[in-house]
């Protein structure tokens, strides 16, 4: 039998992984967000600061599942799903504009964070 624990950590660090990609291609990739969402964002320090919480939030959940610390874990994992269900929400919206390859590429990294946290020992 799999060990949940493990199972949970093991999908985390995934998606850990998959968030600093993320975050680090928003902030080297100079306009990745604007031209996607022009309608949303109007400044490059915007898309920046966006890049930026996304490469923080994953390293801290990634520290957290090194070195076991609970709290930096629940953080993580907490602020991982709030920021693909916000891209997740503009990539739909506008999904008509774009691809649909975006939806499903969000859709996947915020199904696996919701259900680290539904799964997840938040137990101090």
């Amino acid at each position: 039998m799999i060990d949940k624990q493990k199972d949970n950590d093991f999908i985390a660090s995934v998606v850990s992984i998959v968030t600093l990609l993320y975050g680090l291609n928003v902030i080297f990739s100079n306009g990745y967000l604007i031209e996607r969402f022009s309608f949303w964002m109007m400044s490059s320090n915007v898309e920046n600061v966006i890049g930026l919480i996304f490469t923080l939030v994953a390293l801290a959940n990634l520290i957290g599942l090194k070195t076991g610390n609970k709290r930096l874990k629940r953080l993580g994992i907490v602020f991982m799903t709030m920021l693909w269900a916000a891209i997740f929400s503009l990539y739909v919206l506008e999904a008509f504009k774009l691809n649909f390859l975006g939806v499903i590429f969000t859709f996947l990294p915020l199904v696996l964070c919701l259900r680290i946290a539904r799964r997840g020992d938040f137990v101090e």
